[in-house]
C-alpha cells in the first residue's frame, strides 16, 4: 500500500541512464531465449545469455570509443516521428490502385 508523501519530500523519480541501457542490453538474450525455450537446457540458456551480454558490451565499447558512434536507445521512435511529422501518412496506407 502506498503511503502519502511526507512534507518536504519530492515525489518525482529519476531514471538512471544505466537502467535504460540495461533494458536494451537484455533485449537480445530474452528474444533468443524465447526462441529456444523448450529446445535447450536451462544451463545452455544461462550460458547463451552470459555470452550475448559479453558480446553486446564489447560491441558497444568498440562502437562508442573506437568508431565514435553515439548509440541511441530510441531509433524506431525517431523514424516514426519523421514519417508522421512530415505529412507522409500516405506511405503507410494501402493503395487501392495497386491490385
Amino acid at each position: 500500500m502506498m503511503e502519502p508523501a511526507e512534507k518536504g519530500r519530492s515525489t518525482s523519480y529519476e531514471v538512471d541512464y544505466d537502467l535504460l541501457s540495461a533494458d536494451v542490453a537484455v533485449a537480445a538474450p530474452l528474444i533468443s531465449m524465447g526462441a529456444l525455450l523448450g529446445k535447450t537446457t536451462y544451463m545452455q540458456l544461462v550460458f547463451m545469455g552470459i555470452i550475448e551480454l559479453i558480446v553486446y558490451t564489447i560491441n558497444k565499447y568498440i562502437g562508442e570509443h573506437h568508431l565514435m558512434f553515439r548509440i541511441r536507445i530510441e531509433p524506431g521512435l525517431r523514424l516514426t516521428e519523421r514519417y508522421f511529422a512530415s505529412g507522409r501518412e500516405e506511405l503507410f496506407q494501402w493503395s487501392s490502385s495497386s491490385a
